[in-house]
């Protein structure tokens, strides 16, 4: 009696763990497949956000217009070109976005972006805000070639 009782608790003992190492095993595979799931699905949902243009025009506008309307000493510092004018460097030299340059020019005003300053043979407009208003702004963008040598280069100022 003594011996059934002890080969039923090793049966016992043997088929629980199997089972617990089962079920661990089990669980643990649908864990990496939900996982595995949620991970492509966020790489499919953020590839398709950087191949949006629309969301990629949106982001342009709002980053350029947020550079043109504010000013913010430790993003955009003053540059003293030659002639002694202190300008925003976005005004000068563009934004920066998403590892494009954008660059943008006032209808009414001074300007001495690439373009105002002839220093571009050719450049494609991402947008026009405020058109017919004394607010209208261009945003443009300019071919990796079209960039022509710059007729003076701007330096930080020290204000």
């Amino acid at each position: 009696m003594l011996f059934q009782r002890s080969n039923l608790l090793r049966q016992f003992r043997l088929t629980f763990f199997a089972r617990s190492k089962t079920r661990l095993v089990v669980c643990g595979c649908v864990a990496i497949g939900c996982l595995t799931l949620l991970l492509s699905l966020f790489v499919v949902s953020s590839a398709r956000g950087q191949n949006d243009p629309e969301r990629h025009k949106e982001t342009v506008i709002n980053t350029v217009a947020r550079y043109a309307n504010q000013w913010d000493a430790r993003l955009d510092p003053l540059v003293t070109l030659p002639n002694g004018v202190e300008l925003k460097s976005s005004h000068v030299n563009g934004v920066l976005v998403q590892g494009q340059r954008y660059y943008y020019r006032l209808r009414y005003g001074l300007n001495y972006d690439p373009v105002s300053r002839g220093g571009a043979v050719d450049y494609t407009v991402v947008a026009v805000l405020d058109p017919d208003t004394q607010w209208e702004m261009e945003i443009y963008r300019i071919p990796d070639n079209a960039l022509l040598a710059d007729q003076g280069s701007a330096t930080l100022s020290s204000s």
